[in-house]
């Protein structure tokens, strides 16, 4: 079971790489060597896409609009990641798309930031959203972590999801290794699949008002030692908490809803030793 599991992280991790490969593929790529980008043209011939940035040392911010007098509209599938000098992104008006997994495992990323004239997109106090402030599309990985000259971990950093946030994007806190704790709103409704998937978070405060986590949504957050879910929520997916394996979960994950109203997914819950952590569920009213 546990082997089996294993794999299962290992099939995410490497489908992620080899999908990284096939969106920055050659096929058709321009070049912008004084900005380490590259980028595909749209099929409107009109505007383009960015489909890779190199990491560089002395590069510590991404600007993005234009390239050759024309557009970027588009930032791709895996186009921004594992950019471990990258610290700050500035997204420009042009851009109207943002694709899953575009901005990812970048752990010293301090601040994405959005032109004021952006149609569908803006950033609240340098993190991602949508246009409406209502999805979190991205978290910054190192926002005000604190590392140490090595580059290792000093102090983790605490955030505070803003009211009127309904729901956290796919892979938008994807292996935050920086975050120790996260607030929700009473506003959140969704946590959508691959959220929080191996992120170093050790606490999570939700309010009433969540209804949905998604698939794979906390899988191997393995330094999650307490987990409250509100009485609103209605369904997991499926290995939404798996590998969580702090013990201790064990004496501190409660559902404050009654378990025949919650839907549970394959493998929802968090383990210890191979094992489902039962959580503390509200009794069902009479």
């Amino acid at each position: 079971m546990k082997a089996n599991h294993c794999k299962r992280i290992a099939a995410l991790l490497l489908a992620c790489a080899l999908m990284a490969l096939t969106f920055t593929g050659c096929f058709g790529r321009e070049s912008d060597k004084q900005n380490h980008t590259e980028y595909t043209l749209n099929e409107d011939g009109k505007s383009y896409t960015l489909v890779y940035f190199s990491d560089t040392q002395n590069y510590t911010k991404l600007e993005i609009n234009a390239f050759n007098g024309l557009p970027v509209t588009v930032i791709g599938e895996y186009a921004i990641q594992s950019a471990e000098h990258l610290e700050e992104i500035v997204i420009g008006p042009n851009v109207t798309e943002i694709r899953d997994w575009a901005i990812i495992l970048n752990q010293h990323l301090k601040n994405i930031f959005v032109a004021a004239d952006n149609p569908n997109y803006c950033d609240e106090d340098g993190v991602l959203f949508s246009k409406d402030k209502t999805v979190l599309v991205a978290y910054p990985n190192g926002q005000n972590v604190v590392f140490e000259r090595n580059g290792s971990l000093e102090k983790k950093a605490d955030y505070t999801v803003p009211e009127g946030t309904r729901t956290i994007a796919h892979n938008a806190f994807m292996k935050t290794q920086g975050l120790r704790a996260v607030t929700f709103p009473a506003s959140l409704r969704e946590i959508s699949d691959s959220a929080f998937i191996h992120s170093a978070v050790e606490e999570i405060t939700i309010a009433e008002g969540l209804t949905a986590i998604g698939n794979d949504a906390f899988i191997q957050c393995d330094e999650l030692k307490q987990l409250t879910l509100p009485s609103t929520l209605q369904s997991i997916g499926d290995y939404a908490f798996y590998l969580c394996t702090n013990k201790e979960l064990l004496e501190n994950f409660t559902i404050l809803a009654p378990e025949a109203q919650v839907k549970l997914g394959k493998g929802a819950l968090p383990t210890v030793k191979g094992k489902a952590i039962v959580p503390h569920w509200a009794e069902a009213t009479k």
